[in-house]
């Protein structure tokens, strides 16, 4: 996000690129150590790629939101962003990934 920001890309739409670029390392990370799943990789695929949706839009609505609606920079916007995102994603990957 910070080099996207440094090249004048729009501090949304680069938070919103880091979230999806981040979504694949995440799954691999997750399904392989965090969880030790052992159900079908391709379910949960899918299952994590609608969950990385839904996040994408919860990120990018979130840091619209708090850019708009509070005293605070890009930095701390996204921030703020990512931990209420990670909690969010944490959460669900659990539920899909133990399922």
């Amino acid at each position: 996000m910070f080099l996207l920001v440094v090249c004048s890309v729009n501090p949304v739409v680069a938070t919103s690129i880091g979230a999806v670029a981040g979504a694949f390392v995440n799954f691999v990370w997750q399904r392989t150590v965090t969880f030790a799943s052992t159900g079908a990789a391709s379910t949960h695929a899918l299952h994590y790629a609608l969950l990385v949706c839904a996040s994408w839009s919860f990120n990018s609505t979130i840091f619209k939101w708090v850019l708009d609606n509070l005293p605070t920079n890009v930095a701390s916007a996204q921030l703020l962003t990512t931990a209420l995102v990670a909690v969010f994603n944490f959460l669900m990957t659990r539920w899909i990934l133990r399922s």
